[in-house]
């Protein structure tokens, strides 16, 4: 799985947890995200490891439809 991730050209992944609630930050250096991201639907060991970890997980209230993880507006940035 962590294969697929760096394949898929994402690097300085962490996930946090604070009251039941998961967030997670990652960088991406690649030029074709929806393709790199097909890449890690695709792989079996990963798609092992959603069908593990699926059930623990339940997207907020305020998701669009269709939609699991909820994207945050950047509000800070330090560079």
């Amino acid at each position: 799985m962590l294969a697929a991730l760096k394949r898929a050209h994402i690097g300085n992944y962490s996930i946090f947890l604070r009251d039941g609630l998961l967030f997670s930050y990652l960088e991406y250096s690649g030029s074709d995200y929806a393709a790199d991201t097909e890449g890690i639907a695709a792989d079996p060991v990963t798609r092992d490891w959603w069908a593990l970890t699926g059930p623990c997980q339940q997207p907020l209230d305020t998701v669009a439809e269709g939609e699991w993880w909820a994207p945050a507006e950047e509000v800070f940035h330090l560079d």
